[in-house]
Formats: C-alpha cells, structure tokens, sequence
C-alpha cells in the first residue's frame, strides 16, 4: 500500500495480539508493521523497558519507512493500551502523520493508583512511566481515541482526559467492558 500503519500491542501481547486489526488496513491498502518488544513473544529473554521498547520501535520504523520509501507524513501510528503509549512516543519522535490509541492510559503511575497502589509510594519506586499526558499536549497530528465506556483495566475517563490534552483529536466511547477483547465490538463504521 502507499500508507504504512504501524500496529503496536498491549501488555502481555504479541505480534498475535494484532493479526486482526492487521487484516483490517490490508484489507484497505495498508502496508503492516507489527512490532514485537523487547520481553514480549520472540524477544522475551530481552529486557522489556520503557527506554528500550522505544528504542527498540522508533529503529525498526526508521529503517522500514527509509527501505520501503515511507514518509512520517505516511504512516500511521496504531496503538492498543500499553501499545497507545509506545505510538504517542513514536509520534513525539516525529516517525507519523495520524495516531489511532485504543484504550489508552493518561500515565503508568495513574494506572497503579487506579489499581488501589498509593500514589506517593508509586511515585517513588515506579521508573516505567510512560507519560502520555504530558505528551499528549506536545503532538498536533490528527488523532482519533478508542475508549470503551465500561472497560475495567483503562478507565474511559482516562481517554477522556486525554482528548481534552491533544491539539487535534476526537474520542470514540463505544458501548463494552471489554478491555482485551475490544475489537468484537467494533463496528464496520469505526474500522
């Protein structure tokens, strides 16, 4: 295709995770990049970090767009959860023209307070922060938010706060409580 969408992962997923979102832009003349992160699936007896998985994608992208001729302008940047994090990085790196984050978080520290973990302790022992909020107020690409209004591991309000951060966004609150299992409720009109 003549537009790249890179498809970044959640937590505990592979390039597996994404087989289906995948099929979606091939489908639409997408050309597919999968990434998989150092400590995840093939590439688990690698050090799974914040520094690393960053590294780790921002080089693939770099080498992918300069061997298949893919502009940033070109290329989508594709993330679900822990996913939307690594894609909102890839976006500061200036590696995309459009972002797509599915159940996105506002930050790893919020996501351990939102699980009952006191914030002043998170705050001291946490070194993975992936700080989406903070970055979102620094990306003006055009980017869409996939929330689900009753999902139980990334609170909507989270992708609302977000939305509210991006210089060019629109949120999508689409009815379920499924976190993993998000793509079962979306409909033809949202792909």
């Amino acid at each position: 295709g003549e537009k790249l969408i890179v498809i970044f992962h959640g937590n505990y997923g592979t390039v597996n995770s994404e087989l289906f979102a995948a099929k979606q832009f091939v489908a639409n003349n997408y050309s597919v990049l999968i990434p998989e992160y150092p400590g995840f699936g093939m590439s688990k007896s690698y050090e799974a970090s914040e520094k690393n998985i960053y590294a780790d994608c921002a080089s693939l992208i770099r080498s992918i767009q300069k061997e298949f001729n893919f502009s940033s302008k070109n290329t989508v940047l594709y993330g679900r959860s822990l996913g939307a994090a690594v894609a909102i990085e890839m976006a500061i790196q200036n590696l995309g023209g459009q972002l797509i984050l599915i159940t996105p978080f506002t930050s790893m520290n919020d996501m351990f307070v939102f699980n009952g973990a006191p914030s002043l302790f998170v705050s001291l022992i946490n070194d993975q922060h992936y700080d989406n909020l903070e970055k979102a107020k620094k990306i003006t690409i055009s980017t869409l938010i996939i929330a689900t209004d009753k999902d139980r591991i990334v609170p909507s309000k989270m992708a609302k706060v977000l939305d509210q951060n991006f210089a060019n966004s629109t949120l999508a609150v689409i009815h379920s409580k499924s976190h993993g299992a998000i793509y079962n409720y979306f409909t033809k009109n949202i792909w």
